[in-house]
């Protein structure tokens, strides 16, 4: 925080996102922004970052619920994940409950 003539600011650091974005999709939104924020300097800017937070909050839950209902944990999930995804081949055990206890303990 800097004093300058009496007066305190802070400075803080600004990400830049160039976006490339429907042309509907962008229209709604700022239509939307410009209803809730108003015509003022940085209504834009204003909405997308809470958007953003709101968009981060909903990964966040749906993982938290995600491994709630399947009682899986993270790291179990992602591995989930890179099967979903051709990364990695599952290999099958006779035994799967067996297979994730000796998983856990490591």
């Amino acid at each position: 925080m800097f004093l300058y003539s009496k007066v305190a600011f802070d400075i803080t650091e600004l990400g830049k996102v160039n976006l490339t974005v429907n042309d509907d999709i962008e229209k709604k939104f700022r239509e939307a922004a410009y209803k809730v924020k108003g015509m003022k300097r940085g209504f834009l800017a204003e909405a997308i970052e809470e958007a953003m937070l709101v968009w981060l909050e909903y990964l966040s839950q749906n993982k938290k619920e995600m491994e709630e209902e399947q009682g899986l944990t993270s790291k179990e999930l992602n591995a989930l994940r890179r099967i979903d995804s051709g990364r990695v081949k599952m290999i099958t055990y006779p035994n799967a409950e067996e297979f994730v206890k000796e998983m856990r303990k490591h």
